[in-house]
């Protein structure tokens, strides 16, 4: 496991390196443990959280990047509960720096656009209590 995870810090500092991001310690322990869960392919520039952190974080709002975290969260092309309270867990230590391991204060939503699409995603992650 160790070996697994000094390889994803490296993939994660690389991408960090190239666009000359700085993060937080728990912003970079979640990125690192969303790569030990999914690989290190959301890390392309074309997914949504990696431009979202070359854009800067600091311009988008807390439901884009919590959404942006959401979207890893499917298993045969369906969004999977264990996976988003996984994702939640993540997002709490990139926003937060918590390191509860724990879903508690954060609700998600699952779109079913019925046959149609929805541009945005089928997921959506917001803080419980706050509308979304």
């Amino acid at each position: 496991m160790r070996e697994k995870l000094e390889g994803f810090a490296a993939d994660v500092n690389a991408f960090l390196d190239r666009w000359n991001l700085r993060v937080t310690q728990g912003q970079f322990d979640a990125m690192c443990a969303l790569s030990y869960s999914v690989g290190s392919g959301w890390l392309d520039p074309n997914n949504r959280l990696p431009s979202i952190l070359i854009d800067g974080a600091d311009k988008h709002t807390e439901q884009e990047l919590a959404t942006a975290f959401g979207v890893w969260c499917h298993v045969d092309g369906a969004p999977y509960e264990p996976l988003l309270r996984r994702r939640i867990m993540e997002l709490k230590m990139f926003l937060d720096g918590d390191y509860s391991f724990t879903y508690e204060g954060w609700s998600w939503l699952i779109l079913n656009p019925a046959g149609g699409r929805n541009a945005y995603s089928d997921v959506a992650l917001y803080r419980t209590g706050e509308a979304y």
